[in-house]
């Protein structure tokens, strides 16, 4: 079984078992990596075939129960009272003092967390909103917006069917590239690339690729320091 379609099982285990607990921990999940981000479900997601295979949110204390369980609750929470869920997070970014916030660190956004995003964007202007999708929807939702704080950032692989790739071009969107075979360029002008670190773990034998995620090779690096993939118009 691929790392996506374990970690899906899961979630519908734990909404089937009704071990979803109202949320008590707040919305903002911290990473070492990217600092602070918005974490959701997975079922959320349209993974491709790469994608599933290799995904990092599958793995890890991402994955772990009370992650998920917290994921969960959120999404939960947007589908039943959006302006709660408005107000409390952005008390949190107001708290912890944060001039950006990753969404989608985990998961993918649905209808309801694109509206969230957009009305914390709305209620706090000075907060950059930034994150990855594979879903056109979505993307296409987030853009046009039209938020100068909310950044988004296509991600693409060697699966991804062409007519999403045409749609992507058309929205003239900033996109990312993971890759596990170092015979399978990106598109010439993809934004960001990211080596497969499934489980955590690099695979040293891929050739480093221009615009590589620095975090990927050097764990002491940061999100919030490397400001790369939320700082463009």
């Amino acid at each position: 079984m691929n790392l996506y379609l374990r970690r899906k099982n899961k979630e519908q285990h734990y909404i089937t078992s009704s071990v979803i607990t109202p949320r008590d921990k707040g919305f903002i999940s911290g990473n070492m990596k990217t600092g602070y981000s918005l974490n959701f479900p997975i079922s959320n997601c349209r993974p491709t075939t790469t994608c599933s295979q290799n995904c990092y949110a599958c793995s890890g204390p991402i994955a772990f129960k009370n992650s998920i369980l917290k994921a969960l609750s959120i999404e939960q929470q947007l589908g039943q009272d959006l302006p709660l869920a408005v107000r409390e997070t952005a008390k949190e970014i107001k708290r912890l003092k944060l001039d950006n916030l990753r969404y989608s660190g985990g998961g993918d956004l649905s209808d309801s967390g694109v509206e969230y995003i957009k009305q914390l964007a709305n209620a706090l202007p000075e907060v950059i909103f930034w994150g990855f999708t594979r879903k056109v929807d979505v993307a296409e939702q987030l853009i046009n917006s039209n938020k100068l704080n909310i950044k988004v950032i296509f991600s693409l692989d060697k699966t991804t069917p062409s007519s999403i790739l045409t749609k992507v071009a058309n929205l003239k969107l900033n996109t990312s590239w993971l890759y596990d075979d170092s015979n399978n360029p990106p598109p010439r002008d993809v934004y960001v690339t990211f080596a497969n670190h499934a489980n955590g773990r690099l695979d040293k034998t891929l050739t480093k690729l221009a615009g590589e995620c620095p975090a990927i090779h050097d764990h002491s690096v940061h999100c919030d320091e490397c400001r790369h993939c939320f700082n463009f118009q």
